[in-house]
């Protein structure tokens, strides 16, 4: 049997109602899926989903998390092109979708009203993709979302993320 304490590089954080967040908890998996379905699969397994981020306050909760000294090194991957991968979301595009900003949603399916990209994103002008959170954690620039293929190759931009930001609503929710 598989402990929870095995299988994430932060256990789950809850984000308190009474500090204006929504009371879920917010992990981060490790993971060695090569795919955003399979890495979905396995925030379900666990039964949570992966994560979406629906308000700036929640982006900023979620990027504090993820830029804390213990957990930034395990949160992103460093890409060929210089670029660090952080972990998979709950956003995807719709295939089919107008490029580059067309028929983004989360899984959940509530409204993506807060768009997090960094500068030029989304960018990929494949028909469909995921998002990431991505950047330069360790200087200024900081960071924010990418557009990401379903299947990364592995080669440029597109590294395998190894790790996924994965959401818990509280028991009775």
């Amino acid at each position: 049997r598989v402990r929870w304490a095995d299988q994430f590089h932060m256990m789950p954080v809850e984000w308190p109602v009474a500090d204006g967040g929504n009371g879920h908890w917010y992990g981060l998996l490790r993971t060695e899926s090569f795919t955003w379905s399979q890495v979905k699969a396995e925030a379900e397994a666990l039964g949570g989903y992966l994560a979406t981020v629906t308000s700036q306050a929640e982006d900023e909760f979620i990027e504090s998390l993820l830029l804390s000294d213990e957990v930034k090194p395990l949160a992103f991957v460093r890409s060929e092109a210089d670029i660090d991968v952080g972990p998979w979301t709950g956003g995807f595009q719709r295939p089919g979708s107008l490029e580059p900003v067309g028929g983004y949603r989360w899984i959940t399916s509530e409204a993506f009203v807060h768009p997090g990209w960094l500068d030029g994103q989304p960018s990929l002008v494949e028909s469909f993709g995921v998002v990431v959170y991505t950047g330069h954690p360790t200087t200024a620039d900081g960071i924010g979302w990418s557009e990401h293929p379903f299947e990364p190759n592995n080669t440029g931009a597109h590294a395998i993320p190894s790790s996924a930001l994965v959401e818990f609503e509280p028991a009775g929710d």
